[in-house]
Formats: C-alpha cells, structure tokens, sequence
C-alpha cells in the first residue's frame, strides 16, 4: 500500500525544537497526524490493504523534498514520528511492527513529498 503524505513541517525538525516548549510544537504534531490518518484510510480503502495478525511489516519511506538543500535522513525520519503514529494507528497495528524500514531521497518536488509504502 503507496501513502501519499505532506511535507513535515518544518517546526517538526528536531534540531530545530530543542530547548522549545511543547506547546510551540503540539499544533504541528497534530496537523501531521491528522493528514497522515485520512490519507492512511483513504489508501488503505482503496487498495484493500490488511496488514498481518502478527510479525514485522515492511516500511519504505522516500523523501521527496521541496528544494535542493541537504536534509539528513534521520532528522526527516524524526520529522514524520506523528504522521507515522497515525499510519500505524489507523492500520491497527504497533508502529514497533515497523521493520525492516528503509529510507530513500526522491526526486525534488513542488511542495515536497513524503511516500510511505507499507508492506513492500
């Protein structure tokens, strides 16, 4: 199953919320939650997708970002926890499930992009 989600926010970026209240950050979670739970149900609905009772599933996550600068996979990985919490919530599933998990750099697009595929 391919989701489609939104380019983190950058409030997200861990490097840059360090020393910040919780509540600078709170809003930005829990737009990327929401987005990622309807784009979840709205993939899985129409793909049919159930992942498995029990055992590891598979995670790919290709980071298509909006411009050309140097992002570092693990700080965009950390940027996606939320959007990643709703993927996992909405298929039922513990985001503890979530292995192997790969992470790739995309093609630069208008607006970025985040594809999580899941069981691939």
């Amino acid at each position: 199953m391919r989701i489609t989600l939104p380019w983190p926010s950058p409030k997200l970026a861990p490097n840059r919320r360090n020393g910040k209240h919780w509540t600078v950050t709170h809003a930005a979670k829990l737009e990327a939650f929401g987005a990622a739970a309807t784009l979840t149900m709205q993939a899985q609905r129409s793909t049919g997708y159930e992942p498995p009772m029990d055992g590891s599933v598979a995670l790919a996550i290709t980071f298509c970002a909006p411009d050309k600068r140097r992002r570092d996979l693990d700080g965009l990985l950390s940027s996606c926890k939320a959007s990643l919490d709703a993927v996992a919530q909405v298929l039922g599933i513990d985001d503890a499930r979530f292995e192997p998990v790969t992470l790739r750099r995309g093609e630069t697009t208008k607006g970025g992009a985040v594809v999580v595929e899941v069981g691939c």
